[in-house]
């Protein structure tokens, strides 16, 4: 599957990807979108071998920051992965473009089935 781009505006869709963090004290930062290891990869090599998916993003914890003081080195504290298929959304890139798309075919005279139902229901209630 090719990238999809948004209806509205034509902009490439985000890959939907997955957050995992690195470090024994990762843990605090798993939720149902993240995830953790204990381990402190020194590079993105060794992120991919550590994790599934395509790694597409990485931050660095340096110097004298807390975590690598602790650690003893530079380590990568977080990683984004994607699974190479998965984006965000298949037709829009926010849910604004989404509803400007709407309104605009709603202006263009278009509308679902269940709209057209109703509307010749309320019709013909009308000249009852």
């Amino acid at each position: 599957m090719s990238q999809p781009l948004c209806r509205y505006c034509g902009k490439k869709i985000a890959k939907k990807t997955e957050t995992i963090y690195f470090g024994p004290e990762a843990a605090a930062h798993v939720t149902d979108f993240a995830s953790s290891r204990p381990e402190y990869p020194t590079s993105k090599e060794e992120v991919q071998r550590l994790v599934n998916g395509q790694v597409v993003g990485v931050s660095w914890s340096r110097g004298e920051d807390y975590y690598a003081k602790k650690a003893g080195c530079d380590f990568i504290f977080k990683a984004s992965t994607w699974d190479g298929e998965s984006y965000q959304d298949p037709f829009f890139c926010n849910g604004e473009h989404a509803k400007r798309f709407a309104y605009a075919l709603a202006r263009a005279g278009h509308a679902t089935q269940a709209y057209q139902k109703a509307n010749e229901a309320a019709l013909a209630n009308s000249s009852n």
